[in-house]
Parts: structure tokens; C-alpha cells; sequence
């Protein structure tokens, strides 16, 4: 009896040490673990929410694009086609921005038939981290390797389905896709400053309907394919800055 008292005193004493903990504790935690959970995230090149319109830049005396959402503004865009860069203005950069362009393609008879095939630039990737410009302004340098790869919005459920419409898509089919460019994207002076690439795709829409793998399939498709010309990535890339 003497031990089982023994037993609850001490068991009454530890839950109320626990409860008088100070709250700052768990807070600090929670704290580091967003933290981890920022770098986390950038490192795995997280979509950017966006919604570009044409703007003017009043500090600058420039055309930029706005980022409706952000407040972010680009006044520089680079179209990299088979790793060279070409400098667009600001209304071929908004263009390419909502590029969706039907190409026409001539897809073998199959299971899968194609309905659309359109060339698409998808959402901006973060590639940098955010950099300060400070009083005089300052440099990103990008030599870091991205990776783009397919994907299946609508159907695509299983393996021998997708690989159905990779061979059927009327156009050569790139799974996945590595970037490494090497450039250089000045920050304006008192602005903070990240660079974003928005890699370009191949949609296809259609549907398969036919027997795959041994069981009557009939499932519409969406499925991107990231664009290359010559052995990399083709697509967007600009530095964002507010």
C-alpha cells in the first residue's frame, strides 16, 4: 500500500513539473521548425503563385511585368533554347508567360487517341535564393542543375497507362529533364532579389480506350512532357524582385 502511494505522489509530481513548463519552450521549437521547413521547401524548387500583367516601374522609368499576387516585378526575361539565352521585351516576356500554343503533330493510330497537343510554359520554379541588393546593388550567379519532370493531371493511374501515352503522344517524350545553365542576374539597389525559371511543356489531351496491360481501359488524358532542345530543359528564366 505504502509503494502504490509512493507511486501516485510521484506520478501527481512529474505531470504538474510538465504542466508548469515555460510555454517558450514548445514556441521556440515551432519556430525552428518552420524555419527547416522554408529551407526545405526552396530547395525542392517550389511553384511560385503568380499572375502577370504588363505594368510601368515608376523607380525605374521601365516596362515590367507585375505579379498581381506578389507585388513581385521582372524587367528582364531570358528565353533559354537549347541552353542559350535570349533577351525578350516585355511584351514577348508576357506572351511566353501564358504561352499555350497548339502545335499540330501527327499521332499514330492507337489506344490512345489524341484530341490537342499544345506547347505550354509552366509554373516558375524558384532557383535562387532571396539576395539583397543593398546600396549599390548586387549579383546572382546560377550554376545550379534543375530538374523538370512529366506529369499526369488527368488520368495516367498506372504505369502501363502512361506509358501508352508516352509512346502514342505524337511527339517524342521526355520524362524527366535536367537544366544546369550557368548566369548572372544583377539585383537593383535597395530591392530583395530571387531568380525563378518557368520551364516549358507538351500537353497532350485525348483518351485511351483499349486493352492495356490485359484489362479493357477508357480514361481521358492531361499530361505534360517537358520540352528539350538539344539536352536541356527549355523554358523561362528572369530575376523577381520588391
Amino acid at each position: 500500500m505504502k509503494s502504490k502511494r509512493i507511486n501516485r505522489m510521484l506520478a501527481t509530481t512529474m505531470t504538474m513539473a510538465m504542466l508548469a513548463m515555460p510555454a517558450v519552450t514548445a514556441t521556440s521549437y515551432a519556430m525552428e521548425s518552420t524555419g527547416l521547413e522554408t529551407e526545405y521547401t526552396y530547395n525542392n524548387e517550389s511553384k511560385q503563385q503568380e499572375e502577370w500583367i504588363k505594368s510601368f516601374d515608376t523607380e525605374t522609368g521601365k516596362e515590367i511585368l507585375l505579379n498581381k499576387i506578389t507585388n513581385e516585378k521582372v524587367s528582364e526575361v531570358y528565353e533559354t533554347i537549347d541552353g542559350k539565352l535570349i533577351k525578350l521585351n516585355i511584351n514577348e516576356a508576357l506572351e511566353k508567360f501564358n504561352l499555350n500554343e497548339e502545335t499540330i503533330t501527327k499521332s499514330p493510330k492507337s489506344i490512345f487517341g489524341v484530341s490537342s497537343v499544345k506547347k505550354v510554359t509552366g509554373s516558375a520554379r524558384k532557383i535562387s535564393q532571396d539576395v539583397s541588393g543593398g546600396k549599390s546593388g548586387a549579383t546572382i550567379s546560377i550554376g545550379n542543375s534543375t530538374t523538370v519532370s512529366e506529369s499526369f493531371s488527368v488520368g495516367g493511374t498506372t504505369e502501363a497507362i502512361k506509358a501508352v501515352v508516352r509512346a502514342n503522344s505524337g511527339f517524342t517524350w521526355s520524362r524527366s529533364l535536367t537544366r544546369s545553365v550557368t548566369t548572372t542576374h544583377k539585383v537593383p539597389a535597395g530591392k530583395i532579389g530571387y531568380v525563378a525559371f518557368k520551364p516549358y511543356f507538351k500537353e497532350v489531351r485525348g483518351t485511351v480506350n483499349g486493352v492495356v496491360a490485359g484489362t479493357p481501359i477508357t480514361q481521358k488524358i492531361v499530361a505534360q512532357s517537358p520540352i528539350k532542345a538539344g539536352n536541356v530543359c527549355d523554358g523561362l528564366e528572369y530575376l523577381a524582385y520588391k
